[in-house]
């Protein structure tokens, strides 16, 4: 159960926790490495919305399958906004006011 791989046993490799970032010049790409401790890692919640979604999707297609219905699973674009008028408002006329030299 908790066997390791074959030529895998000993130290646990720092790979995984070695994030590499590229920060580049202009034409001139370096990579850099930031070395953090394995207690300040967590993984990334990117993905969950997804594999929630999938999840969700796979339900309802095997439910679907059981009710013999055909179902839309993929995401839809969000519609337009709905159209409204806007109100009237009464028309206000502006004169400028007139240039004085004062000295």
């Amino acid at each position: 159960m908790f066997q390791r791989p074959f030529r895998k046993h000993g130290v646990v490799a720092m790979t995984p926790y070695l994030h590499v970032l590229l920060a580049s010049t202009g034409k001139i790409s370096l990579s850099r490495r930031i070395h953090i401790r394995v207690e300040h890692c967590k993984p990334s919640t990117s993905r969950d919305a997804f594999v929630q979604r999938v999840k969700e999707n796979d339900m309802k297609a095997r439910q679907a399958k059981k009710e013999g219905k055909r179902i839309v699973i993929k995401r839809l674009p969000t519609p337009p906004k709905e159209g409204h008028f806007v109100p009237k408002s009464p028309i206000e006329v502006v004169t400028p006011l007139r240039y004085e030299f004062v000295m």
